[in-house]
Order: structure tokens, then sequence, then C-alpha cells
């Protein structure tokens, strides 16, 4: 077992990142973080081909020990960069 330490966005939010990957946070992965009560902003990059998997945590609607994450699936049909909206 291992555990990931993540910075908390706005007091809202955490990017949980790759949770498939032992690197959850790579930074030639993440980009432009923006973050706001009501949403939070992350720019993706990937490789065409590759599906990327993200998740995000919004502590503000948390209790204690019941943490629902956030996922989604982005898929790369080209090289580049896109932005996700939790």
């Amino acid at each position: 077992m291992y555990a990931v330490a993540t910075p908390i966005y706005e007091e809202t939010w955490a990017l949980l990142g790759e949770t498939n990957k032992y690197t959850t946070h790579a930074s030639i992965r993440f980009k432009n973080i923006k973050a706001s009560k009501e949403s939070f902003l992350v720019d993706v990059i990937g490789v065409k081909g590759e599906t990327v998997h993200v998740c995000a945590v919004k502590i503000a609607s948390m209790q204690p020990f019941h943490v629902v994450p956030v996922c989604k699936e982005i898929p790369f049909l080209e090289d580049g960069t896109t932005t996700v909206s939790f």
C-alpha cells in the first residue's frame, strides 16, 4: 500500500491524477490547473492512440472516510492537450 499527497485547490478540489499509475501527477501530463468553488479544469497532455484515466475529488462535499472521486477517460486521437472539466 502507498499514499499520494496532493494539493488542495481553492479549498475545494484535489487532483488525484492518474490513479492507475505509480506517478499520479506527472508534470509532463497535467498543466494549467484552474479551480473555483463550482468547477475544476485541468489540461491533460497525451499522444495519439493513448487513453488517459484522470480523477479528481471535490473536498467540500466529502464526508469523513467517504471519498467519492470523479474519474474520466480521455482518448487522444492525435498528440496534444485536452482540457478536462470536473
